[in-house]
C-alpha cells in the first residue's frame, strides 16, 4: 500500500524444468529409429509489477507490466 487510494504489488519468480522429453530421428542400418529421452531442462526467471489507483474523483488507473526470461536446451 502506497497510500489510502493506492497500492504497488510486486512478484518474482523462478521456475526450473527439468526431465523434459526430446524427441529425435536416430539413422543406422538401413533404417530410420524414433528417439524419446527425457533430457531438456529450461529455466523461467522474471518479475511483475502491478499498480493500482482506486477511485479517486472521476479516475481509476490498473496497471501491470511483467518481464520474464526463458532459457533452455533443446528448443527448436
Amino acid at each position: 500500500m502506497l497510500s489510502k487510494s493506492s497500492s504497488l504489488k510486486i512478484s518474482v519468480f523462478y521456475r526450473e524444468l527439468r526431465d523434459q522429453s526430446r524427441s529425435g530421428t536416430l539413422h543406422g542400418m538401413a533404417c530410420l529409429i524414433q528417439d524419446l529421452r527425457q533430457l531438456d531442462f529450461g529455466t523461467v526467471k522474471g518479475f511483475s509489477l502491478a499498480y493500482d489507483l482506486r477511485r479517486t474523483g472521476n479516475i481509476r488507473l490498473t496497471a501491470s507490466y511483467t518481464l520474464q526470461f526463458a532459457d533452455g536446451t533443446g528448443s527448436g
